[in-house]
């Protein structure tokens, strides 16, 4: 079969995920791109779309933003729950973000993380690479001006079309991080995928301009947001919030801020906790005998710490979050709790992108 019949039969399947519309823009232009080439490409939203056949697909392309330096939690759930993509082709696109043109942002071990669970399902890795797009991080960083914006998204066309063409004339790629960058980052991506991204999305809030509109609790990916309120009602989050950044940059009041009166209370209560507990179990544990040498002794305190997180965790996630949330509707606790710099931050998202659940595009 010559190359050119190859390329008017290939097939594609873009299994995608998008928060703020980043992924969804490169995954959208990529497809005009490659179908003006008469390539047959289908796209399956993870989370959000109707499963769709498997059948005659030349090429799986499975495309990401990255969260900390990893694949979103759903996608990685997704990727782990497929059967039937052994021995099949598999590209890697991991979607990044990025504050200017001058300072691109850092993918870490994402592309790496996936590729090896690819590889687990038997799959072939044929291409891998990643593009960045504005940065949309609110809860620490403000999001890059309207001209960043577009020299960003200039720069990323360009690499679409180069995406673009390599598949097209089948041209091998593997994006490449050092194996100390991919160590460390490893180790920060699995702590945020456990702790960090429930943490964070229980220092969400919705200050007084919430209108209760429910757009934040339809968009939401992981069902993570609800309506509630002692007189009033306001969104509330729960444990398993993904860290897309969604819901505050979608809020058409602005109303979604992050509640740095929340975070110094976790941080005093935690300290608190070390503070009284390591003593307290260093003197009272029978397995705790005082240290003859110093690994021993680091290996007592590092044990020590991790119980005491534990305790922390459990606690904070149950008793301390009902006490918090209910602190947090009444006044004067309230002035405490809305205490933050995310009101003066820009919002971002990719307009006439449609995100969540509903037909509506946001």
């Amino acid at each position: 079969m010559s190359r050119t019949t190859l390329q008017k039969s290939k097939s594609i399947l873009i299994h995608f995920f998008s928060g703020t519309g980043n992924t969804a823009y490169v995954v959208n232009s990529l497809k005009k791109e490659l179908e003006n080439r008469s390539i047959v490409v289908r796209t399956y939203f993870i989370g959000r779309d109707d499963l769709v056949s498997y059948e005659s697909i030349d090429l799986h392309l499975f495309c990401f933003p990255i969260h900390a330096w990893s694949a979103p939690v759903n996608v990685k759930k997704y990727i782990s729950s497929l059967s039937n993509i052994k021995d099949r082709n598999c590209a890697i696109l991991s979607i990044g973000g990025a504050l200017s043109i001058s300072s691109p942002g850092f993918g870490g071990q994402a592309i790496y993380q996936v590729e090896s669970m690819i590889r687990k399902k038997e799959g072939r890795i044929t291409y891998t690479n990643e593009i960045y797009l504005p940065d949309n991080w609110i809860q620490f960083t403000n999001p890059p001006l309207l001209e960043e914006v577009e020299k960003l998204f200039s720069k990323a066309n360009e690499s679409i079309l180069e995406v673009a063409e390599s598949i097209l004339n089948e041209e091998p790629h593997f994006f490449k991080v050092s194996r100390f960058h991919i160590l460390w980052s490893a180790m920060i991506s699995s702590l945020y995928g456990w702790i960090g991204r429930r943490a964070l999305g229980k220092l969400f809030i919705a200050d007084d301009n919430c209108g209760a509109c429910g757009i934040c609790v339809k968009n939401c990916p992981s069902n993570s947001i609800s309506l509630k309120g002692i007189s009033r009602q306001f969104p509330q989050w729960d444990f398993n919030c993904l860290g897309c950044n969604r819901c505050i940059n979608l809020c058409p009041d602005k109303a979604i801020q992050m509640s740095y009166g929340r975070a110094i209370l976790g941080i005093l209560t935690f300290m608190s906790l070390f503070y009284f507990l390591h003593p307290m179990i260093s003197s009272i544990v029978p397995f705790f005998p005082q240290p003859k040498s110093m690994i021993y002794q680091t290996i007592i305190n590092y044990t020590i710490g991790i119980f005491i997180i534990a305790v922390f965790h459990i606690l904070y996630y149950t008793l301390f979050d009902k006490i918090l949330g209910y602190l947090q509707q009444i006044q004067p606790f309230r002035k405490f709790f809305l205490f933050n710099w995310t009101n003066s931050f820009r919002r971002y998202r990719v307009k006439g992108i449609r995100l969540g659940k509903s037909n509506s595009k946001h």
